[in-house]
């Protein structure tokens, strides 16, 4: 098991976090108090996803212990997906808002978007994963 705050996507999810925090600090109060606490604890609960799916690790347990590690994984890595799109939604709100710039939707986009397919890979690889201990007697 790597290390998760060694691995790619906590890199893309720190460098979310902290654009979310300048962000924020930007808001008027009542958009900081709504729209902020949601930017702030959907990017919070990203890195608490990355730390269970790589913390979900099945080498050398039994089969069983292996397989459940490997939906703990998938299940984690699901979540944080959905983390990531509501984040996605509230950049847009705050843009159509005219609290972010264009160029401050577009650099958190990208992060999201970075975020999203190294989340997809990690699943498409564990859903492998998991295929493959399924099929083993």
């Amino acid at each position: 098991m790597a290390i998760y705050t060694e691995l790619d996507i906590f890199d893309a999810t720190r460098d979310l976090t902290l654009l979310i925090e300048r962000y924020v600090g930007k808001m008027k109060r009542n958009y900081r108090a709504t729209l902020g606490a949601d930017l702030r604890r959907d990017c919070r609960r990203i890195v608490r996803r990355i730390y269970q799916a790589n913390a979900a690790v099945g080498h050398g347990k039994s089969r069983d212990e292996a397989l459940a590690a490997s939906k703990q994984r998938i299940k984690a890595i699901g979540r944080m997906r959905v983390h990531v799109e509501m984040i996605n939604l509230a950049l847009y709100e705050a843009r159509e808002l005219e609290e972010i710039s264009k160029g401050e939707y577009a650099r958190g986009v990208e992060l999201t978007q970075r975020i999203g397919k190294q989340a997809s890979g990690w699943l498409n690889s564990s859903e492998s994963a998991l295929v493959s201990l399924s099929s083993r007697h």
